[in-house]
């Protein structure tokens, strides 16, 4: 069994920070982020007031302390994330979207690059980005971006952790994060679909609620049509029919097939995004 670092859970409602793999340095010290640029995004995290009292060297300590929670997408060590393969990858963005589910942090927050593009796509940038499994995503600027603009991305994370707060601590709004994204260009919201049920999952089908023009269905044809969706980050070809019918309009309905039982649960609603390509996104 190779060495490497343990996951943290967090709490429901924390934060959950995300790497692509430890490095040796880390796994030799027992702690998250302990080389160069790790020493840069504890900085960085207390800057934001994601961290604080925390020992150095044992700064994961606090972070998690706190609620917080750390994982990898790839738990084997290597020098560089370029040593990482491309099928470790898929298995890890598989295996943290169940940690997502059972975790239910806020925010899944990336401290770097690679991870998020790993499960967001090549196009995610600083910032608020899409949703994954129904959690919030942000991505920090690169760690020797120039000072205004790393400096305007920890403004937009201390903003968005500050968005709602309720009984339970601070919480992502999700839905004003999203307009944020869209305002900026990035990816925008597009509504819910209706709570899958087991007669859905055995049809093999996802149902798009009857609603206002800036809804789900709006992010789909008005005929019925082949189209392309990204469904848990899974790109897929499938059909649509937006059943607007001669009588009265009904619940669109996008034909997944027997993949659907794979990526979805029984009882889970999916957000439906707009991504930066037109392609709808659905997690």
């Amino acid at each position: 069994m190779i060495a490497t670092l343990p996951d943290y859970p967090c709490r429901p409602g924390g934060v959950l920070l995300v790497g692509i793999n430890p490095a040796p340095v880390s796994v030799a010290a027992g702690h998250y982020y302990q080389g160069a640029l790790g020493r840069r995004l504890w900085a960085r995290l207390a800057r934001v007031g994601l961290l604080e009292d925390a020992q150095r060297g044992r700064e994961d300590e606090a972070f998690v302390a706190a609620g917080n929670g750390l994982t990898d997408l790839v738990k084997r060590p290597t020098t560089t994330a370029t040593e990482v393969a491309s099928e470790e990858l898929h298995e890890g963005g598989e295996a943290l979207r169940k940690k997502v589910r059972e975790w239910r942090p806020r925010l899944i927050l990336f401290a770097f690059r690679p991870p998020a593009e790993a499960l967001l796509g090549p196009s995610v940038r600083p910032g608020v980005g899409p949703l994954f499994a129904g959690a919030a995503t942000f991505l920090l600027s690169a760690p020797y971006t120039r000072r205004a603009e790393a400096e305007a991305n920890e403004a937009e994370l201390r903003a968005f952790l500050a968005t709602r707060v309720n009984e339970s601590g601070p919480r992502v709004d999700a839905g004003t994060a999203l307009h944020r994204a869209s305002a900026a260009g990035g990816p925008g919201q597009g509504g819910r679909t209706q709570r899958v049920t087991r007669h859905d999952l055995a049809r093999g089908q996802i149902r798009l609620p009857v609603e206002s023009v800036s809804g789900a269905k709006a992010s789909f044809p008005r005929a019925p049509s082949e189209v392309t969706v990204l469904l848990r980050g899974e790109r897929l070809d499938v059909s649509y029919d937006p059943r607007f019918g001669p009588d009265r309009e009904r619940s669109g309905v996008l034909r997944i097939g027997r993949r659907l039982r794979e990526l979805v649960d029984e009882g889970e609603v999916l957000t439906v995004l707009r991504d930066a390509d037109r392609v709808p996104r659905l997690d």
